[in-house]
């Protein structure tokens, strides 16, 4: 199995690099979406972008990254400025953002030749077709968030856990708001323009859920979320090469089965310790 993975690697090593390195940032920056319960709203700025993108085919720019980039940036940031007026604005936007971009991308593409399977295929997800460009682009953004993560980690950590402890001493919350839902919507969008919406929302939530489940300090989830997607996509990348599986499903079902085990693991530690 492993000796067959290796002799495809030089064939699909961008497709495998991309999809690497896509799992790690998202995965860190999904620390922050499940400690502040922002799950739902991922998922309507990853269909936000879907949107962008679906705007693009039928104004026929061919920027498609571009596209996705600027629709998760808007609905990222708009949703950051209605977390402010509390979480039932938050969720109601969210549904909102959600519905009516997963709608309009198909009544925008229901005439186009191939408009529909287009985002048909970016919701079922496919990592395969990534180049060097996605490769590079992946990789800084990851460096990007580790750099940044060991910079601001306490002052991040008490971000996390106290908002309001964290401007008590001086933090610039709303500032901070600002920065992650920038960086949020523009890892997202592109990430959705690569490897779809499945992959996408599967390595924001699922890695940081684990880590959440099997970790009491908030640091230690920087180390076992990032850790956990890690050994996900590897496995997955292998598996799913030797059983000619769709490599990014296989890669979020392992981890979904992961997630599983660590409800597992936390039930049994809770009640037999």
């Amino acid at each position: 199995m492993l000796q067959e993975f290796m002799i495809s690697f030089p064939l699909f090593f961008e497709t495998y690099l991309s999809a690497l390195f896509m799992a790690i940032f998202l995965s860190m920056l999904g620390i922050l979406v499940v400690n502040r319960e922002q799950i739902f709203l991922t998922a309507a700025i990853s269909q936000a972008a879907t949107l962008g993108i679906a705007v693009d085919i039928i104004i026929g720019l061919q920027q498609p990254m571009i596209a996705a980039v600027t629709f998760s940036i808007i609905a990222a940031v708009i949703s950051g400025m209605k977390d402010k007026r509390g979480g039932s604005n938050r969720e109601e936007f969210s549904a909102w953002v959600f519905l009516v971009s997963a709608s309009l991308s198909v009544l925008l593409l229901a005439n186009h030749p191939q408009g529909v399977k287009q985002i048909q295929s970016l919701i079922a997800s496919s990592i395969i077709g990534s180049g060097m460009f996605e490769v590079i682009v992946f990789a800084v953004i990851s460096l990007i968030v580790m750099i940044t993560y060991f910079v601001v980690h306490d002052k991040l950590r008490l971000f996390i856990i106290d908002p309001i402890m964290a401007a008590a001493i001086g933090i610039p919350i709303i500032l901070w708001n600002w920065y992650i839902s920038v960086f949020l919507g523009l890892s997202i969008g592109m990430a959705m323009c690569s490897s779809g919406m499945i992959y996408t929302f599967g390595c924001l939530v699922l890695p940081a859920q684990i880590a959440k489940t099997l970790c009491k300090r908030v640091s230690l989830m920087f180390i076992v979320s990032p850790l956990v997607a890690i050994i996900s996509v590897v496995s997955g990348l292998i598996i799913a090469n030797y059983y000619n599986y769709p490599p990014g499903q296989m890669i979020i079902s392992l981890m979904g089965a992961f997630l599983v085990l660590a409800w597992a693991l936390d039930w049994f530690r809770t009640n037999f310790k």
